[in-house]
């Protein structure tokens, strides 16, 4: 004998497939799990032996009609959930994971509450006290992923409708950037640069100029993977790469970088050396990327650029978490803290609203006494030669 399921965008089905004496029985039915058509199969064989084909059709004949309009508690949706859609949707890693979510924290909290009967309320109230057993905030959230995709596969099979499900609210990230929050101090982005500059590993010297560049840039990691030859030029007041494109998702794809701003950004000395030092080794042509990927004609790729990175940091002893676009935060955070000049840095950094520059203005009390000091001089800082932006370009 043999039971199946079968799910449909209809719905769930069962396919019952047995022999008795005198014949076969083959049949598809609505059922409402698969205990209770594992019992239908086992009472039609009993009927199939002792009556033929007429008491199983008698059988058949009073199985009650299945009442989908009540969707199965959380509990009851749990086993098909795991067995029909993670088994075969997921990895392992995954799958253990969200085997671990439900077991341990949703069903003994949502076991029998219906798949209908979720709320956006009840979803804060399990935040908020998870919040105070000491659980941190991902691993919160990570439960709460785990219960919107149950829902999202019971409205695929039907059991629930759209509007059923509940909004689930994504924590909002902090506007404030907090002293040694996602971003280098002077020493660690020293011992950084140092350790790729005389590492004896090729493996890692080769992102000496890639890290550098974003630290010396502040350019996004799209757009440092969009850099290219043609873009870095010499000026007569000074050597700028113009950030004018930004890869994409694909290594193969490219486009304008974020707000649709094209700037140009100065190289300070220690990155133009590095820069002709790396052209003088690869002899590039104008419209090759700065910094390729494995294949030609394409970027390199933003999951391996995260993973050496991370594996730099180890190395060199640095423990915090500090992401990719922390080189960013650091660029912004020293240049603030040396100049002072907050619309200059938002020209660099290529922000749309001087507002989300200002989220950098950390004030430290050598600062201050900086400000004050200067009062005492008569200097004029606007004495400079000033330099027409607009200069024929000449590449590098």
């Amino acid at each position: 004998m043999t039971t199946r399921e079968i799910i449909t965008k209809s719905g769930t089905t069962y396919a019952i497939s047995f022999s008795y004496p005198g014949g076969r029985f083959r049949k598809t039915l609505r059922l409402q799990s698969m205990e209770a058509a594992r019992a239908l199969e086992l009472e039609l064989i009993e009927a199939g032996t002792q009556g033929g084909s007429e008491a199983i059709r008698r059988r058949l004949s009073v199985i009650p009609p299945l009442d989908r309009s009540v969707p199965p508690t959380l509990r009851a949706f749990s086993a098909r959930y795991m067995d029909n859609y993670c088994a075969g949707s997921i990895c392992e890693k995954f799958f253990a994971n969200r085997e671990i979510h439900l077991r341990c924290h949703l069903l003994p909290r949502f076991g029998d509450i219906r798949l209908d009967r979720f709320t956006t309320e009840m979803l804060d109230r399990y935040k908020a006290d998870r919040n105070q057993d000491g659980l941190k905030k991902s691993t919160i959230q990570g439960h709460l992923d785990t219960l919107r995709n149950m829902l999202c596969v019971a409205t695929d099979w039907g059991l629930i409708s759209a509007g059923d499900r509940p909004k689930f609210r994504r924590p909002k990230r902090a506007k404030n950037l907090e002293v040694g929050d996602n971003f280098f101090f002077i020493e660690e982005e020293r011992d950084l640069l140092a350790y790729l500059e005389h590492t004896d590993c090729l493996e890692d010297a080769e992102y000496y100029p890639i890290i550098l560049f974003a630290l010396r840039t502040g350019a996004r990691q799209g757009e440092l993977r969009g850099v290219r030859w043609k873009n870095v030029i010499r000026m007569p007041n000074g050597w700028f790469v113009r950030i004018c494109e930004a890869a994409k998702e694909r290594v193969a794809e490219f486009g304008t970088p974020k707000n649709d701003i094209e700037r140009r950004v100065p190289l300070s000395p220690q990155l133009i050396k590095v820069l002709l030092d790396l052209r003088a080794r690869v002899d590039p042509e104008p419209n090759d990327l700065v910094f390729p990927g494995s294949r030609p004609h394409c970027s390199i790729c933003k999951t391996t650029l995260r993973v050496n990175f991370k594996r730099i940091l180890k190395k060199v002893g640095i423990w915090k978490r500090v992401t990719w676009h922390g080189m960013r935060h650091t660029f912004a955070t020293r240049a603030l803290r040396k100049s002072g000049d907050l619309r200059a840095v938002q020209e660099m950094l290529g922000h749309a609203d001087i507002t989300t520059t200002q989220i950098y203005l950390n004030v430290y009390p050598e600062s201050l006494a900086h400000v004050v000091c200067i009062l005492d001089t008569y200097e004029d800082a606007n004495s400079a030669e000033i330099v027409p932006w607009r200069v024929k370009d000449e590449n590098l």
